[in-house]
């Protein structure tokens, strides 16, 4: 294979949380937040933003108001406009998150089974998995939920269909480096092995072209960060509201897919 000779890095966030539950018809949207020129691109947001006549202190997008959102969409414009970056989305039903994410599960992670081996407190089907290698080291065995594994398959697919385009669009091989946001039911610190089986499954997809950089510590701090939070949350109100008075914010987002 050419040695690639580009590379782009994408930051990713989902709205509402990631986490599964039993209604169906729930809709998930994972917002992207492209870095073109290099990751100072998604850098240079928010506060941070280079004019400071252009600065927003940005902010969790759940909590806040009508003000601060029409602010941010005004930022959000801006910064589609200066060709640094670009918005696009992944918007999922969690009954299409199941089908999609235990296909890609078992596709790319085929030697770790997705049979259940116990179930939690409240019923809800686990998997032991461990005794597997990450940079040398092996990790022990812990215990994760099935729904959580079929969130990584949908994470992994989607973050493939990126780097397809990316590779369609240039025509040659490129390199995608992620940063995710900490993954459902994550602990952090020496145990984010869900963030380590996403890289691994990552890694086998791609031939090592899409690779997972980065999972914060402190969630939602840093500016990238909160942009891509809002990015998600902007889009499932404009989803949720067929009314919604920020509708004129989809002409940011240079791609979306759904599957509901």
């Amino acid at each position: 294979m050419k040695k690639p000779q580009k590379k782009y890095a994408v930051v990713v966030d989902v709205s509402p949380s990631e986490q599964l539950n039993a209604n169906d018809a729930e809709i998930k949207v994972m917002g992207f937040v492209f870095a073109l020129k290099s990751r100072k691109s998604f850098e240079e947001v928010g506060s941070l933003y280079p004019d400071p006549k252009n600065r927003l202190t940005l902010k969790k997008w759940t909590p806040a108001g009508k003000k601060y959102r029409k602010k941010f969409v005004e930022h959000a414009k801006m910064l589609s406009e200066n060709f640094q970056i670009i918005f696009g989305s992944n918007i999922s039903s969690n009954k299409e998150i199941r089908v999609v994410g235990k296909m890609y599960w078992e596709l790319i992670m085929k030697d770790m089974s997705l049979t259940p081996t116990g179930k939690t407190k409240d019923g809800r089907p686990t998997v032991t998995l461990g005794g597997y290698k990450v940079d040398g080291e092996t990790l022990p065995k812990y215990e994760v939920l099935v729904d959580d594994l079929l969130v990584l398959g949908w994470y992994g697919e989607a973050l493939a269909s990126c780097i397809k385009s990316l590779i369609d669009l240039n025509k040659e091989p490129v390199i995608l480096d992620v940063l995710i946001d900490r993954l459902p039911n994550e602990k952090g610190g020496d145990e984010h092995y869900k963030a380590t089986l996403l890289k691994e499954m990552c890694r086998r997809a791609s031939n090592g072209l899409l690779r997972i950089v980065g999972v914060p510590e402190r969630t939602d701090y840093l500016q990238r960060d909160l942009l891509v939070d809002n990015v998600s949350g902007l889009l499932r109100h404009i989803v949720e509201n067929e009314n919604s008075q920020y509708k004129e914010a989809l002409d940011f987002f240079k791609f979306n897919r759904v599957n509901k």
